[in-house]
């Protein structure tokens, strides 16, 4: 039987097996035009040399700026696998 959550369990193994040691995801669904500018802000971030639970928060400190409301920076987390 699977059991509620065994998805994320499921999807995070084949990330395992694809060679990925991080990953940035989402909680719930999130609005679109919100989620284009903190993926934008997070790989400018990154690319800067920030890992990547750094260069998330990074992004959403500077959502959370301009949009208060948790909808709109808050579904996304960073972490390590493996």
């Amino acid at each position: 039987a699977v059991a509620d959550g065994d998805e994320l369990m499921g999807l995070t193994r084949a990330f395992l097996a694809a060679g990925a040691v991080s990953l940035v995801y989402s909680l719930w669904l999130a609005n679109d035009e919100s989620t284009v500018e903190l993926m934008t802000r997070f790989y400018d971030a990154y690319l800067d040399g920030q890992p990547p639970a750094a260069a998330l928060r990074t992004a959403q400190l500077h959502l959370m700026a301009e949009r208060a409301h948790p909808a709109f920076w808050a579904p996304f987390q960073a972490g390590e696998i493996g």
